[in-house]
């Protein structure tokens, strides 16, 4: 994956706490998909301004001693989001 990409939220997607779990949702394609924290997360950093590479260093800041790993989690998270067309990556 190029890290460089800037993935940004496709129109029509929303993200919302239900009953302590995140829900992603589209009302116009009548999608409710439930996301884990980590992939809530990712969905949260990707707003049009951070690259991939971005959002991994935020969170290798945070989660020290991890980074291959959160690399990889980037990584997964964002292919995933795009697969549901909920980001898009520019």
């Amino acid at each position: 994956m190029d890290r460089q990409m800037i993935p940004s939220p496709v129109v029509g997607f929303g993200l919302q706490d239900f009953e302590g779990k995140a829900v992603l949702y589209n009302l116009e394609k009548q999608l409710v998909v439930y996301l884990n924290d980590t992939a809530a997360l990712i969905f949260r950093l990707c707003d049009s301004k951070r690259s991939v590479e971005e959002i991994v260093s935020l969170l290798v800041e945070s989660y020290p001693g991890r980074s291959e790993q959160i690399g990889r989690e980037v990584e997964d998270a964002v292919k995933w989001l795009a697969d549901y067309r909920a980001i898009q990556c520019g």
